[in-house]
């Protein structure tokens, strides 16, 4: 850069760095400048009393700026210098009383907003945030706030102006020129003179995702992204329709499984499961039925002293009556008795009766209509009594007489 180019004043403060300095010079001075904002930082030793920072900024249309600050602060404000077209040249100097440090650094700091510029620094703007989507046929669109209308009032121009005439602070944005580059690939130009910059472009659909990046000039100013915007690949939506259907039937299904596994669960655990209440009532029944059909009932018939010396039963008879097996399951066996109603009359006649017909009734002749039909009416001794049937079971029957 050609010092001359500078304001004169600048040429007064080199011989001043000739001169004997008597103040420490401050050290690690830097420039940050960004976004239409700039501020100058550095660090000092000891402080002393009287002691002050003075930064004087210089550039080539303008005269030079100077900017007190005070310890402890070690920085000063220079926003006010975002004009794009204009280069600046920095130095910090330390006073104290009428003493002065030598400026630093020594050759200054130069910095500028112009993109072309050959100063040291150069500031950029940042491209406001990118909105990026895919769309279907292997396309992006993509869309942004023009940059003008994030930066115009942080102009100091534009500040001056906006307070004169709303109608210079409300025109449409400048032209923005920029470049899109999307995968490393070619860059695609565009320009851009709307409130809001939007465009589409072709992409590679075999990639799963799509990532650019924009670079632009706006008044000679750079403007770029701080980081790329990506979206993935477009794919296709699920109807709203098919939604309905899937999710009941995959709910289901796992509902199904749970229900399956815990069942399985509950029968490798515990292997012997008791029977619902009314399965075990049926069978405990049904058991009590084979119980009674197999058992063996016995029927006790009380002994009968005959009056007369021979018994009227057999003894084979009284032992065939008193141990009895049923032959049908689930019948049971009352007791048979004997009833007498009247055994006087029972002996008186056995008293009236002569000898041989008494034992032809006790050998137990002439005791069946057969054979009182064989003897051609005539009369025996012992008159004819009733025959008794008793019932010992289906199908089975036992005859005697009264005693």
């Amino acid at each position: 850069m050609a010092l001359s180019r500078f304001h004169p004043a600048f040429h007064v403060l080199l011989w001043l760095q000739v001169a004997l300095a008597f103040v420490e010079p401050p050290t690690n001075v830097t420039l940050h400048c960004h976004n239409m904002q700039a501020f100058v930082k550095w660090t000092y030793g000891q402080y002393s009393p009287e002691l002050r920072f003075k930064v004087v900024v210089y550039s080539y249309n303008d005269p030079p700026v100077e900017r007190w600050v005070d310890p402890p602060h070690l920085e000063a404000e220079l926003s006010f210098l975002g004009v794009s077209d204009n280069d600046y040249f920095l130095q910090v100097i330390a006073e104290i009383g009428q003493n002065k440090s030598k400026p630093v650094p020594e050759h200054g700091i130069t910095f500028s907003y112009f993109k072309d510029s050959p100063a040291q620094q150069k500031c950029s703007l940042d491209l406001p945030e990118v909105n990026v989507t895919a769309q279907p046929d292997a396309i992006i669109s993509f869309r942004f706030l023009h940059p003008w209308l994030e930066y115009q009032h942080k102009l100091p121009i534009i500040k001056k102006l906006k307070h004169r005439s709303r109608t210079t602070y409300d025109k449409p944005p400048p032209e923005f020129k920029y470049d899109v580059v999307i995968n490393n690939q070619a860059p695609h130009e565009f320009t851009c003179e709307k409130k809001v910059c939007e465009e589409s472009l072709p992409v590679n659909a075999t990639l799963a995702e799509h990532c650019l990046t924009i670079t632009g000039e706006l008044k000679h100013m750079t403007v770029e992204t701080s980081k790329p915007y990506c979206t993935l690949s477009f794919t296709e939506p699920i109807p709203p329709n098919t939604v309905l259907y899937v999710v009941p039937c995959v709910a289901a299904f796992i509902a199904a499984a749970g229900f399956v596994a815990v069942m399985l669960y509950r029968k490798n655990t515990r292997p012997s499961t008791s029977l619902p209440d009314t399965i075990k009532k049926i069978t405990s029944k049904a058991q009590k039925s084979n119980t009674l059909g197999t058992e063996r009932v016995l029927i006790s018939v009380p002994e009968v002293e005959p009056t007369t010396p021979t018994p009227l039963l057999s003894t084979e008879t009284e032992e065939f009556s008193s141990a009895f097996t049923s032959s049908t399951d689930g019948d049971l066996r009352l007791p048979v008795r004997v009833i007498v109603e009247d055994e006087d009359v029972c002996n008186r006649m056995e008293e009236g009766q002569p000898n041989n017909e008494s034992s032809a009734y006790m050998e137990g002749l002439g005791l069946e209509e057969d054979d009182l039909a064989n003897s051609n009416g005539a009369s025996s001794g012992y008159e004819k009594r009733e025959a008794l049937s008793v019932a010992l079971g289906p199908d089975d029957r036992a005859e005697g007489y009264r005693g």
